[in-house]
């Protein structure tokens, strides 16, 4: 289920300000018409999602240790001082606490992807640190079972009354939800191991770059592909098809066969995430001009595999989450929340943060942002004027000052002067080298850059004619800066670009 979020352009709904610092491992939770989260001073707060106005807190020895989970009305908490909580979501009371004894096991893998306790059928699952995997009952916190493994334990997934996981003693594991009893083991030779994914009667799993698909009734490995994954990053999972991180490998799982790779520009996804049958991929250029951040989206349609757009995020993209026509970009480096347009890829608001940026969630038609120990919250902006300082100028700058960055080729220009938009009736070439530390980086060639008669005679008149020119390349990968706002918007669209 893919949550509702707010249109942009977004106004501050409220912000909270908590004892301490927000705990990275809690993020933010939304669940019950609020939204949960602790403190590294071992609170946990649950906010009134709407309105920021505090429900409850409850205190813990010690701060989070995993992300929090909510499932039967109860909110359970892991914490730093080595006891599991069950606290009733709707009061703040504690239901039970288990005492552990040892560190609980941090799930946190490439792409931004963190696992807490898992819950699933009256059971909820947690693992420790010495490689174990225990089994609680929600209700009343008694032990069912505990699982000794060989190595420290992957996260579980549950499907028919079994729970299965990967271990960092090389193999994978399948036990009885009742019992604990272990059903079968099956060797793979890797140590990192994902959270499994049953699907189409197969229970799919990553073994470090590797992709295997395991008989989930005996653990019979049914194939595997080597080197299909980028560091780790998950491949997504879509249609009878694994999207994978290196090279957008596509592989079926019911044969293991790689039946393609997507034509991409870069390579070695950092993530890669499929939504309502379009394929997103991040991946960023490993050569650049000038130190800059320029990360790169991507977007397919999943049956087709045919790229819908490209997008250059110039920012250091921390976290991205898509939902319902949006995409949120987290950029840490500028301190900045963005939202896209999925369908034209068109900036349509950003947020710039006093301090930093942390998470962000997606909930009940609003953005909910933490950054040290604020909680902020955004809903669609109810003032027009704002709606209306979305729109294209016909303005030309004085300066290049729209920026457009892409990887794509060839370039498409529209039909019109770049400059003042009148008809196209002289085209032009573009030329410039790049250097960094006296090394040369690489040229940029732009083509075929269309003026009308007029603003070529002036551009030529000119000395210098680039500092006066619509179009001017500024860095590479190829960057290019407009003076008309309204051309800049006409070429992202030519060409799918942000």
């Amino acid at each position: 289920m893919i949550a509702k979020a707010p249109v942009p352009p977004l106004e501050k709904a409220w912000e909270f300000k908590a004892d301490s610092y927000v705990k990275d491992p809690s993020s933010l939770l939304a669940a019950h018409d609020m939204v949960f989260f602790g403190s590294n001073n071992g609170l946990i707060y649950a906010l009134d999602a709407m309105s920021g106005t505090p429900r409850w807190t409850f205190k813990m020895g010690k701060a989070l240790k995993l992300p929090l989970v909510s499932a039967n009305g109860i909110l359970f908490a892991a914490s730093e001082d080595r006891n599991f909580y069950a606290i009733d979501a709707q009061r703040g009371e504690k239901r039970w606490q288990f005492s552990i004894g040892k560190d609980f096991l941090e799930w946190k893998y490439p792409g931004d992807v963190y696992y807490g306790p898992v819950v699933a059928d009256g059971v909820v699952y947690i693992a420790t640190k010495d490689k174990k995997l225990y089994a609680l009952d929600v209700h009343t916190g008694k032990e069912r079972w505990l699982f000794s493994a060989g190595g420290e334990i992957s996260p579980p997934a549950v499907s028919h009354e079994v729970v299965f996981f990967g271990s960092k003693d090389k193999r994978v594991y399948a036990l009885d939800v009742n019992s604990g009893k272990k059903l079968w083991e099956a060797k793979t030779g890797h140590e990192k191991h994902s959270c499994p994914i049953i699907v189409d009667g197969k229970m799919v799993i990553t073994g470090d770059d590797d992709l295997y698909a395991l008989n989930p009734n005996n653990g019979a490995i049914l194939w595997e592909v080597k080197k299909v994954l980028h560091k780790q990053v998950l491949p997504a999972v879509v249609g009878g098809y694994a999207f994978c991180s290196k090279g957008l490998d596509v592989i079926d799982l019911a044969s293991g066969k790689k039946v393609e790779t997507i034509p991409a520009p870069l390579n070695d996804f950092s993530k890669v995430v499929a939504v309502e049958g379009t394929l997103y991929a991040m991946a960023l250029p490993k050569g650049m001009s000038t130190p800059h951040c320029a990360e790169f989206l991507f977007a397919y349609d999943v049956a087709t595999r045919k790229e819908k757009w490209q997008a250059c995020l110039n920012a250091a993209v921390h976290l991205w989450e898509i939902s319902d026509g949006f995409i949120f970009v987290v950029d840490s480096w500028h301190r900045k929340l963005i939202a896209l347009n999925t369908l034209k890829v068109t900036k349509r608001w950003e947020y710039k943060f006093p301090w930093g940026i942390g998470k962000t969630l997606i909930a009940f038609g609003m953005v909910f942002v933490n950054w040290a120990d604020v909680v902020y919250a955004f809903r669609s902006s109810r003032d027009l004027a704002a709606q209306r300082s979305l729109e294209i100028s016909n303005e030309i700058s004085p300066s290049p000052k729209y920026e457009v960055e892409t990887v794509r080729e060839p370039i498409i220009w529209p039909n019109c002067c770049c400059l003042c938009c009148g008809p196209a009736e002289v085209h032009i070439d573009l030329k410039k080298e790049f250097k960094l530390g006296g090394f040369w980086m690489g040229t940029v060639e732009a083509k075929d850059i269309p003026y009308c008669k007029e603003c070529h005679k002036k551009i030529t008149k000119m000395i210098g004619a680039r500092t006066s020119a619509g179009v001017e390349i500024i860095r590479s990968p190829p960057t290019y800066a407009f003076r008309n706002e309204k051309y800049w918007a006409m070429f992202m669209e030519t060409n799918r670009l942000r």
